[in-house]
């Protein structure tokens, strides 16, 4: 789940131009309950979350499991997570001006 969350980031900060994170630290990936969608297939949404050590920037990936990939032989487990949203937080601090 994290691996995928972190490729989707990288595809992501290329297209937007963004410099590499740096000493980022994965802090949560959480699959959430499996639910089903609308034709009745077992599906899960999940998210993985990055900070830097600074707190700086935050990485944030939702992912998706969905159903319908698991028709015939392969088992719902074996459905690999999708990338859906990538979103990139960066924080800046600037002095207080006089």
């Amino acid at each position: 789940m994290a691996q995928v969350g972190w490729s989707a980031y990288e595809e992501s900060r290329k297209q937007w131009n963004l410099a590499a994170a740096v000493q980022v630290k994965l802090s949560k990936c959480e699959p959430w309950p499996p639910g089903k969608d609308e034709e009745g297939n077992q599906q899960q949404f999940g998210y993985c979350t990055w900070f830097t050590p600074d707190d700086m920037q935050e990485i944030t990936v939702m992912l998706h499991k969905p159903g319908f990939l698991a028709k015939g032989a392969r088992q719902f487990q074996n459905v690999p997570w999708l990338a859906t949203d990538v979103e990139v937080n960066l924080c800046r601090a600037d002095a207080p001006t006089p």
